[in-house]
């Protein structure tokens, strides 16, 4: 978790398995995840890790 400027956290989970790409069907999991965030003003992006050695998770939500 960081603290960012504006009143707002990054919250990032990695998973450290082989790099992968999301297909078309995200499947309601991270479709979810992605509706609660954005309902409390956040946003959220998934895919592979920047440096390539998984997946990442990350949401960006406003504090209070």
């Amino acid at each position: 978790m960081t603290c960012l400027a504006g009143n707002r956290f990054r919250l990032a989970v990695d998973d450290g398995g082989p790099a992968g790409t999301p297909g078309p069907d995200r499947g309601y999991g991270l479709i979810g995840l992605a509706e609660r965030v954005s309902q409390v003003g956040g946003s959220l992006t998934a895919g592979p890790d920047p440096a390539g050695h998984g997946f990442r998770v990350e949401a960006r939500l406003p504090l209070g």
